[in-house]
């Protein structure tokens, strides 16, 4: 069984986890690289795009994290989840990309990752390797939007006049 909200609840780390991350990393990047400003619009699609498939598992395995850890916690303040949520994306996504430095430099060489690590670890792996700090609105604003999309689909408690009403 699953919980409420759930249909919305992934979908929405992902659609607006890589939102917030391509508004984060795509300023950066267009500046630093001197693109035209007449190409932003077709790059931050292009940028959105990419961030959506190499951040899937990340993403996903974030938000599942971050929504265990609320409900085991009792998180109900937007602040508590948006701190959690910069926590747990910032382990996530940190254990991904030293695994992927890790496969890169052959310090490990599993077989059966051979093929599929190039999409499952290379969005943790670029963002290791740009500063730090560019995440950590888009973990804050992703946070946020959970803990809005958990609270809409909340069981609410029974007021005692529908129980007497019942």
């Amino acid at each position: 069984m699953t919980r409420r909200g759930s249909l919305a609840y992934y979908p929405a780390a992902v659609v607006c986890g890589s939102f917030f991350l391509a508004a984060s990393y795509f300023p950066f990047l267009a500046l630093a690289r001197h693109v035209p400003v007449n190409r932003w619009a077709r790059g931050f699609l292009a940028m959105y795009f990419l961030t959506v498939l190499m951040g899937l598992v990340s993403l996903l395995l974030g938000a599942f994290l971050l929504r265990w850890i609320a409900s085991h916690r009792r998180l109900t303040t937007a602040t508590e989840w948006m701190a959690a949520g910069v926590s747990v994306f910032a382990v996530v996504v940190g254990t991904q990309g030293v695994l992927a430095l890790a496969l890169q430099h052959h310090v490990i060489r599993p077989h059966f990752l051979s093929v599929g690590y190039t999409y499952l670890l290379i969005g943790p792996w670029f963002v290791l390797n740009m500063p730090l700090w560019l995440p950590l609105p888009a973990a804050i604003a992703t946070a946020y939007v959970l803990f809005l999309v958990d609270r809409a689909f909340a069981s609410k408690p029974e007021s005692p006049a529908e129980s007497q009403a019942s």
